[in-house]
């Protein structure tokens, strides 16, 4: 008798109640989880708007505050504004074909509403001593986060406006930014995609639930 008693007198607590309740309910149990996956789910194609867009800042340290009084006094030419490169193997900046991007260039960065004030490209300066690469710098209207998603939006536009050899490249950090962030996120996707069927199967064989 104390041994068929025994296993009734075992004080089960919340967990255990828990855990006695799901495998007594399985349908309920796995309908609930069908449930919940698929809401989750539904939230997965919009992770990628809850990321930040730029790199990390220790906030209050010298170099935050220094670029924030450089965007605020100096037309936006901080770390985050924008260089646009724009480079021939064979022209250089004083033939026709490359002013012209160079000029279709500036008129889509002023066009921006990113952007504040845009500075062409100086002898000395932003040219190179060959005259084959030329830098256009783009003052920074927005937040640091704000200028990697227009950086995002610029470089195809940018990237279109290449002809006759002459290529137009967008750089600076924004743009890096926003390349790593377009890495990530479809690295990101790719491994949840393979990775919740192969953890949902686990779950399954070790415990068959």
């Amino acid at each position: 008798m104390a041994g068929d008693d025994y296993p009734h007198a075992i004080n089960v607590g919340p967990v255990g109640r828990l855990g006695r309740w799901t495998a007594t309910h399985f349908k309920l149990v796995l309908v609930a989880w069908v449930m919940i996956a698929v809401g989750l789910g539904a939230f997965a194609p919009r992770v990628e708007t809850a990321l930040a867009g730029a790199g990390w800042d220790a906030i209050g340290s010298p170099s935050v505050q220094a670029r924030h009084l450089i965007e605020k006094h100096f037309g936006g030419q901080s770390s985050y504004g924008l260089m646009v490169v724009v480079h021939s193997q064979g022209k250089t900046v004083a033939d026709p074909a490359f002013r012209a991007v160079l000029a279709r260039t500036a008129r889509a960065l002023r066009a921006d509403p990113a952007v504040t004030r845009t500075a062409l490209p100086r002898p000395g300066l932003s040219i190179s001593r060959g005259g084959h690469t030329a830098i256009i710098q783009a003052g920074a209207a927005r937040s640091a986060n704000g200028m990697v998603k227009a950086a995002g939006e610029l470089e195809p536009r940018l990237a279109r406006l290449s002809r006759d050899g002459v290529q137009v490249h967008l750089t600076g950090a924004a743009a890096m930014w926003s390349d790593f962030n377009n890495a990530n996120r479809t690295a990101m996707m790719r491994s949840e995609i393979i990775s919740w069927p192969v953890t949902l199967a686990i779950l399954l064989v070790a415990f068959g639930s």
